[in-house]
């Protein structure tokens, strides 16, 4: 399996994990929103009919392998500006969001071998307007989907039914590996945020991260704004890597004592950051570059 999957508006590549080239292809839509299920399939909103919401292409040869159908009574753009993906880490289910301006937000979940459905959560009214980015667990078994005020955690393999999570997820978060726990950001000021670690089953606060720094002129200046996404967690669930600031990495151990975060010092970071499957690695994206970082010295 590739280390890394690299993708930009019009094409996509995956590396094996000593750097060299292992697939290369181009997407069917450019300047579209795209999601992966793997290095060879993408799913892309919209398709070549005013029925389709959402279309399943093979890379390697462009064959379309699925195309998700519009719900409810709403116009082509309207559709495509409508629906949101999230995939299981393994690619074996898509969940497929129906956000704010469909008649009834709904959230479907297909599993990709032959796309028939193995969930569908009709939501709260009250949810509107909006779905969040959604996540499954490593195993598949939970999917967290967030809402306007909260979000819903469900086991798409076992049912239809759901429960609610009472914290918002809208600033950004982490589902841990196994499920259980979720890395909140969330704003503890008017400019100021802070990580929270919290219990899936109900919502306990169980660790705290400091706010990423904030300079004086962030108002004017966004290298003097804090950034701490995106939140990724460790295989082992022992520690989360994060941005804070434009040119530092932090790895913060929470559940190990008084252990001090370890800091990794980079150029500038552009956005881009992701854990490789063992754990032992960080890809680092700035303005021009993905740099590949060790974290085990760390």
């Amino acid at each position: 399996m590739p280390n890394l999957v690299a993708y930009s508006y019009d094409g996509v590549r995956s590396y094996r994990s000593d750097g060299s080239l292992n697939f290369q292809g181009e997407l069917p839509s450019p300047f579209t929103f795209h999601e992966m299920l793997d290095a060879k399939r993408v799913v892309t909103p919209g398709g070549d009919d005013n029925d389709t919401a959402f279309t399943v292409t093979d890379l390697a040869d462009g064959r379309t392998l699925f195309k998700g159908p519009r719900r409810g009574d709403i116009s082509e753009s309207l559709s495509k500006a409508t629906v949101v993906f999230s995939p299981s880490p393994d690619g074996s289910m898509l969940a497929v969001g129906y956000s704010a301006l469909a008649p009834k937000e709904s959230v479907i979940v297909y599993d990709t071998a032959d796309w028939h459905v193995l969930a569908s959560f009709e939501l709260p009214d009250e949810s509107r307007p909006g779905i969040g980015l959604m996540q499954f667990s490593d195993d598949g078994s939970v999917l967290v989907v967030p809402l306007a005020d909260n979000a819903i955690v469900a086991n798409p393999r076992l049912s239809d039914k759901f429960k609610i999570f009472s914290s918002s997820l809208n600033y950004g978060y982490s589902l841990s590996p196994d499920g259980k726990l979720v890395a909140v950001l969330e704003a503890i000021s008017a400019d100021r945020d802070a990580i929270h670690i919290r219990r899936i089953e109900d919502g306990a606060l169980l660790a705290s991260h400091s706010p990423a720094w904030v300079g004086d002129d962030c108002a004017d200046h966004i290298a003097e704004c804090g950034v701490s996404l995106p939140i990724l967690w460790s295989n082992d669930q022992r520690g989360l890597v994060f941005p804070d600031g434009w040119d530092t990495i932090r790895i913060w151990r929470p559940f190990s004592g008084d252990t001090a975060d370890a800091i990794i010092h980079i150029s500038y970071f552009a956005g881009g950051l992701a854990i490789s499957p063992n754990g032992s690695q960080i890809a680092v994206a700035d303005l021009h570059s993905v740099d590949l970082i060790h974290i085990t010295a760390h």
